[in-house]
């Protein structure tokens, strides 16, 4: 039918309005066989309203379970879900709220060396009112203010703080713990390798810790540790070669030769 698009939003009430148009028509027409055409138009109309409502009620039930398609989703507005969403194409739109955790499995595999474009790390917001949102940084002296040199810590407060090696109680539990979901007594928990929270703190180094809402730590800003904290530590030991070089020049140049 000439003007309906069915994969318009309100493709259905279009449809219906369409339908009344053409019932007009035929009651100003008064065709002999009226009465059984515009019976048989009511009866389309009312069933096309009923679709309409039992397709509204059947997508908010089965979004408020979950989604899953097999095809490509593509949304010009938000998506809340409270349920999981799977997909086996891709999934586009303008902004997405998901309540429980978010997982990519593609994306961990994904090698993007491999593919054209610039690159950046990511950041995530875990506290505040856009707790989740995925975003960057910018690193440019345009975006920021009160730039000094003088830093919050020490060379040699980094230098107090020791690596450790260790395994995280999850993992742990993953292998031990038969209530645990996930548990397999065949699990081989990895060995990790990093600093511990409460560490960095006693050294006066929280600047690098992440803390929750209500103070306690979280994690470690490795990514800024490894840039700012060891960047300083190096910057300090080569003050103190160019120092003790100095020296042994001098005391070198009074000896005879």
């Amino acid at each position: 039918m000439a003007g309906i698009t069915p994969s318009s939003d309100r493709w259905i009430e279009r449809l219906v309005d369409r339908l009344a148009q053409i019932e007009d028509q035929l009651r100003t027409l008064q065709q002999p066989t009226g009465t059984s055409i515009l019976s048989l138009a009511d009866q389309v109309k009312q069933a096309l309203v009923t679709l309409s409502s039992r397709v509204a009620l059947e997508t908010n039930a089965y979004l408020s379970g979950g989604f899953s398609t097999g095809g490509n989703v593509n949304v010009t507005g938000s998506v809340n879900v409270t349920g999981p969403v799977a997909a086996t194409g891709p999934v586009s739109g303008s902004s997405g709220t998901f309540g429980g955790s978010l997982a990519s499995p593609g994306a961990a595999s994904t090698d993007v060396s491999l593919i054209a474009g610039l690159r950046q790390n990511v950041w995530q917001l875990y506290t505040g009112g856009n707790t989740g949102l995925y975003g960057f940084a910018p690193s440019t002296r345009e975006a920021k203010a009160n730039i000094t040199e003088k830093l919050p810590f020490t060379a040699a407060q980094v230098l107090a703080c020791t690596p450790r090696a260790y395994q995280y109680r999850g993992q742990i539990a993953l292998r031990d713990d038969p209530t645990t979901e996930g548990h397999d007594p065949d699990h081989v928990v990895p060995n990790e390798l990093g600093m511990l929270a409460e560490d960095l703190i006693d050294n006066g180094l929280s600047c690098f810790v992440e803390h929750n809402e209500d103070g306690t730590p979280r994690s470690i800003d490795y990514v800024t540790f490894s840039a700012v904290a060891l960047l300083e530590v190096v910057r300090s030991q080569q003050k103190q070669i160019d120092v003790l070089s100095d020296r042994i020049t001098r005391l070198s140049e009074g000896l005879p030769r």
